[in-house]
């Protein structure tokens, strides 16, 4: 026997892969409230001829989930175009407090995104660092700032006789000064 939820409530629900969209619009046409919290990223990129090309793209914060608020008839969500299954813990449904749907809420910008918290700051330009990953591994250079791709940093280290940057993925490296 499944539980009865107090309405009203946000039940958590599985979407089917590439059909977040249509699940959402479906929910809301049974005259339920979905939330499908989303964000924006941005990515620099340098094209082959040394264009520099920023491109942003919507992603789901919770990729595959969405919180559906309703107050009856939470049988009908699991027949819905897009819904792969209503979220449970046994025969318990997942149940979203209204505090945390406040707090994603209250942590979107003007366009509805969700503004996340910066990534922590690994490195700093100028710190001495030690590749430990690839043919460049046990080699220490200098870092002189962000890649153009993501989670990678340009390192400027010794190579065949002359100073070279290099960009490598921020994993592959440790601070030389710990070593």
């Amino acid at each position: 026997m499944i539980s009865r939820v107090e309405p009203p409530v946000w039940l958590v629900v599985t979407t089917l892969p590439f059909l977040e969209q249509r699940a959402y619009r479906h929910i809301a046409d049974q005259g339920f409230t979905p939330y499908m919290p989303i964000y924006c990223s941005v990515k620099g990129q340098t094209t082959k001829k040394g264009k520099h090309i920023v491109r942003s793209q919507v992603h789901m914060l919770f990729q595959g989930y969405m919180f559906v608020k309703l107050a009856l008839g939470w049988e009908r969500l699991s027949g819905t175009r897009g819904v792969k299954a209503i979220l449970r813990f046994g025969d318990q449904l997942a149940v979203c407090p209204q505090v945390e749907i406040d707090r994603l809420r209250a942590s979107e910008d003007a366009m509805g995104y969700v503004v996340l918290p910066p990534a922590p700051v690994r490195f700093h330009v100028g710190e001495r660092v030690q590749i430990t990953e690839g043919a460049l591994s046990r080699r220490v250079g200098t870092v002189e700032g962000p890649a153009a791709a993501m989670d990678r940093l340009r390192v400027l280290i010794s190579m065949l006789g002359r100073m070279t940057i290099v960009e490598i993925n921020e994993r592959a490296l440790v601070s030389a000064s710990h070593r």
